[in-house]
């Protein structure tokens, strides 16, 4: 009998309570591997870190105004737990207990007449692909409707009007585009409720007219330009009022989508895992499938195919029409009807859910690298006060600041103070990987950049007044080039590259930074060569390339500009030489004719160290200018 007490009673709260903690668990791995971005979950915690702080609603992603963006005041309400955790991670908390509740006035409806069956209606929720899929997506705002919209289903199947008004009220606060599941309640309180039809017309007129002063009048006062997202519903007009007004000339539009096996897949992946039944619902249709029905005539591909974070505040509406397909049969009916919603639940997770155990489960996609595990360290090094722009995959660990950029989306004259590039990562957006290497390039190309760190493929940039180098020259090869300067780095034990100030190591690289002023327009092309050099004329690392990593023709390069030119010198583990000499040539690449001086230029003398040197140990740099006064070594890679 306790059993049985503790089944109906606690079995529920405790299935949902643990699937929470899970899905909060795999969302946060994902965040974790950088498989969350700047866009969309770092846009949302940079607005609400900023109203945490008295700065209400401000962005500088998309700028003026959040609020100009999508309105949602209700995002205000999230900014206490800034005040306790101001990271990113707290929104995908937040997300996963906000999609949860989307089961609760279902399971509260089916236990009122069934309370045995209650708990496997949860267990059913729990196994549910979409739910899965939805909750690792990024945050969005639309996700805190759920529990509005879950609230405002049992206060209509409850009859609590006052209730209903305010959990509609708030939902209106989510979203601009909530009006629109408002709507549908006011449709179901007008076909549904005869002695409330007055409230149902209401609601709808209500709803119609916040949308529209919404997207027609505040936004686009707030953001001085039209109302941008009526573009996913496209096909029914170019504005706010064009699609209403086209779907309440033509309603049986919404049904064309219907005859396109596209659409039926959609439809069937949703309610496939729910056994079809909240098509069952008397009269709960017409809380979903208008919306439904606009989702799939969407030009936007992921909206049509009923995907993504846009079917979270479908989620209560779904699985209380569940529930009260349920509760409102017989026993000898409803014990079938939920066996089958388990094995339709058992058998869409096995098919398509991403948790594990589904079938599109993906292990590696919840490993931390090596990479990945370098990305956090680096990452740390960031001061938070600081302006900075990322790609999209490093954003959102790094958003709660007052000025954040996706990189390259900001003003080149006046650019963020530090800059973070990943030449290894998946996640480029904006950018192809092709682009972020040569944006990386450039960066590393530009004088006035200074580069505080890099190890295995991070670098991170801080944009400095004037170049700033340690070592001067200058070092002059007539009448085309002028080297101003050098600067040495060198890997540490953890492939980090520190400044100057360790004697080289067996094993280790040594980055060479250059820089160079064009003295004159060239005609030809020049390669630079850097070299280390043993006392006997051995050649021990050399690195031959065109200027800038040979991003950068010396047929193209404009008299007077100053450039970086970054090389890499790997240092042999065993046999280095007790001294060694830094040189720089510089030769014709097609002819491989030396420039005068031919015999280069010694820019400094080394001691170099076969294991790890202590810290603070340094060398000691030549700082004239001294000709090589011997051959060039067979050894050249134009």
């Amino acid at each position: 009998m306790r059993l049985l007490r503790w089944w109906e009673r606690g079995a529920g709260p405790a299935l949902l309570g643990v699937y929470v903690v899970l899905a909060i668990i795999f969302a946060l791995r994902r965040h974790a591997t950088f498989q969350t971005g700047l866009f969309d979950l770092g846009y949302y915690a940079q607005v609400i870190w900023n109203t945490s702080r008295g700065r209400w609603f401000a962005t500088s992603l998309k700028p003026p105004t959040f609020l100009a963006d999508h309105f949602s005041p209700a995002l205000a309400l999230l900014a206490p737990f800034f005040w306790l955790a101001p990271d990113a991670r707290a929104l995908l908390v937040v997300e996963a207990v906000a999609l949860a509740t989307a089961i609760i006035p279902g399971y509260l409806l089916l236990r009122a007449r069934y309370p045995a069956f209650a708990p496997l209606l949860v267990l059913a929720f729990v196994l549910n692909p979409l739910l899965h899929q939805t909750t690792l997506e990024e945050f969005h705002e639309i996700m805190l409707a759920a529990p509005a919209l879950a609230l405002a289903v049992y206060a209509l199947e409850t009859r609590r009007n006052h209730l209903l008004l305010a959990s509609l009220g708030l939902a209106l606060l989510v979203r601009e585009d909530v009006a629109l599941y408002v709507a549908s309640f006011g449709l179901y309180v007008l076909v549904c409720r005869p002695k409330q039809r007055r409230q149902g017309v209401l609601l709808i007129g209500l709803s119609a007219i916040w949308l529209l002063v919404l997207t027609g009048v505040v936004m686009p006062a707030l953001g001085d330009a039209p109302y941008r997202h009526t573009r996913v519903f496209g096909s029914f007009g170019d504005s706010i009022p064009a699609v209403i007004f086209g779907l309440a000339r033509d309603p049986f539009r919404l049904l064309t989508p219907l005859l396109s096996l596209a659409t039926v897949r959609a439809v069937v992946r949703v309610l496939g895992p729910l056994a079809g039944l909240p098509l069952l619902a008397p009269g709960a249709q017409l809380l979903w499938v208008p919306i439904t029905l606009l989702f799939l005539s969407s030009s936007a591909s992921n909206v049509s195919a009923l995907q993504g974070w846009q079917m979270a505040p479908l989620l209560p509406l779904l699985w209380s029409s569940i529930a009260l397909t349920l509760a409102r049969v017989r026993p000898r009916l409803a014990a079938p009807g939920i066996g089958l919603l388990l094995v339709a639940a058992l058998a869409g997770f096995r098919l398509a859910s991403p948790f594990p155990g589904g079938g599109r489960f993906d292990a590696a996609a919840y490993q931390i690298s090596e990479h990945v595990r370098i990305g956090h360290r680096v990452l740390a090094t960031i001061p938070p006060g600081v302006s900075l722009a990322a790609p999209d995959g490093l954003g959102a660990h790094l958003a709660t600041r007052q000025q954040m950029y996706l990189f390259p989306w900001f003003d080149l004259a006046m650019p963020p103070e530090m800059i973070v590039l990943d030449a290894a990562g998946s996640d480029t957006y904006p950018l192809t990987t092709a682009e972020v290497h040569s944006a990386l390039l450039a960066w590393q190309m530009a004088p006035e950049v200074e580069t505080v760190w890099e190890q295995d493929g991070y670098f991170v940039f801080r944009t400095t007044p004037a170049p700033n180098f340690l070592h001067q020259g200058p070092w002059v090869w007539a009448p085309w080039l002028r080297l101003e300067g050098y600067e040495l780095a060198q890997t540490d034990e953890t492939g980090a590259f520190r400044p100057a100030g360790t004697v080289p190591v067996a094993g280790r690289t040594l980055r060479v930074a250059l820089y160079w002023q064009a003295l004159a327009r060239m005609e030809k092309d020049y390669s630079i060569s850097t070299r280390l050099v043993g006392p006997d004329g051995q050649l021990v690392a050399q690195d031959d390339a065109w200027p800038a990593r040979g991003a950068l023709a010396t047929s193209r390069w404009a008299a007077g500009r100053t450039i970086r030119d970054t090389h890499y010198l790997q240092l042999p583990a065993e046999g280095l030489p007790e001294t060694l000499t830094l040189e720089v040539l510089v030769y014709e690449t097609a002819t491989v004719k030396l420039l005068v001086p031919e015999t280069g230029y010694v820019l400094t003398s080394l001691s170099p160290q076969h294991h790890t040197a202590p810290d603070g140990e340094s060398y000691q740099a030549v700082r004239e200018p001294v000709l090589v006064r011997r051959q060039l070594p067979n050894r050249r890679i134009p």
